[in-house]
């Protein structure tokens, strides 16, 4: 271990701590500690979920089992995830706070060695990733959740075949395992596609920086084109008939263009492979413009509760050019919440 990559008055102020406790105090701060707590679901149902999830994916996706930790610096460098939010350690590492970050290194670690031009690499693993974040005991949401991440690594082909094939290949993995593991809990199930160009093509023409939208976004009800005084849809299942693209500037319509591609060589044949599931293009997300790179989905699903929640997320993200600094390096990313899965869909 060099001695640059370790903090060692942590190191001291850790080991003086765990000198001063006992039994006693270990299991008072045990209790108090929510983090530290078990999963609000049994480990045979969740193992039984990730084992499914695994043989249906196999046949696509190299499964691996990850580490509980990676370098220190990978979901916020990565990710723009919050360093407050990550559990930082010692020796220059942190606790898994997203699987496909993870995946990602691993990829690119991989790559060199695996791959023609032309090939891609596709790995997925089931985690258990941990944020700081406090959640009340009644939340859907919790702390640390089991997910399954999915990442694609390869080059920039002709006619963005990359995107195409990719996009399609993670909106379908994600359909299959949902419908697979619980199709018949699923009421109603949708995607959204989207392309974080639109958003910040109008956020460049307006004069507001993207960043303070995602924040926004949690709020319930929150619209972006509300707040921007956008005049277009925020919902369609005809992109090609949006009007008055042109108010918008020369970024937003090349964006749009982009998107008019996309739905066309990869949407539309998914909607048509899919039938029973409703494909939306979502001009209003706000949510992960600072986390995908382009191209982007949602996949949401309404349970027989009458609740709609969101299940898996995926997109084009620029990590591969930015670890290799190689400008074709092409990577696409997807996550499927397993644990939400289980708890909210029986």
């Amino acid at each position: 271990m060099k001695p640059s990559t370790v903090n060692y008055k942590l190191v001291k102020k850790s080991l003086d701590t765990v000198k001063k406790k006992d039994g006693f105090s270990l299991g008072k701060s045990y209790a108090s500690k929510g983090f530290c707590h078990p999963a609000k679901i049994s480990q045979t149902d969740m193992l039984r979920l990730q084992l499914k999830a695994c043989e249906i994916l196999e046949c696509s996706f190299e499964m691996i089992d990850l580490s509980p930790v990676c370098v220190l610096g990978t979901n916020s460098v990565l990710a723009g995830i919050s360093q407050n939010t990550v559990l930082s350690a010692l020796h220059d590492m942190e606790v898994l706070a997203d699987p496909t970050t993870a995946l990602a290194l691993e990829a690119v670690r991989r790559k060199d060695q695996e791959l023609e031009y032309g090939d891609i690499l596709r790995l997925a693993s089931c985690a258990r990733s941990l944020r700081l974040q406090n959640f009340q005991s009644n939340s859907v949401l919790s702390s640390h959740f089991m997910a399954l991440g999915l990442i694609s690594a390869g080059k920039d082909t002709w006619n963005r075949t990359f995107e195409i094939k990719e996009l399609q290949t993670h909106v379908e993995s994600s359909l299959k395992v949902l419908t697979s593991i619980k199709g018949e809990a699923l009421q109603k199930i949708t995607v959204y596609y989207s392309d974080t160009r639109i958003m910040h093509s109008i956020c460049r023409l307006v004069g507001t920086e993207a960043s303070t939208l995602p924040p926004m976004s949690r709020q319930s009800g929150f619209s972006a084109f509300d707040h921007l005084n956008v005049e277009l849809p925020k919902y369609t299942t005809c992109p090609d008939k949006i009007e008055g693209r042109a108010k918008y500037g020369k970024e937003f319509c090349r964006a749009m263009n982009e998107v008019d591609f996309l739905w066309n060589s990869a949407i539309r044949s998914l909607s048509e492979q899919w039938p029973n599931i409703e494909f939306i293009l979502h001009l209003d997300r706000s949510a992960g413009i600072n986390y995908y790179d382009g191209p982007c989905f949602k996949v949401r699903a309404r349970n027989k509760k009458g609740e709609i929640h969101s299940i898996a997320d995926g997109g084009r993200v620029d990590w591969a050019t930015r670890l290799t600094r190689l400008k074709k390096d092409r990577m696409f990313s997807s996550g499927i919440g397993l644990e939400m899965l289980e708890r909210q869909f029986t």
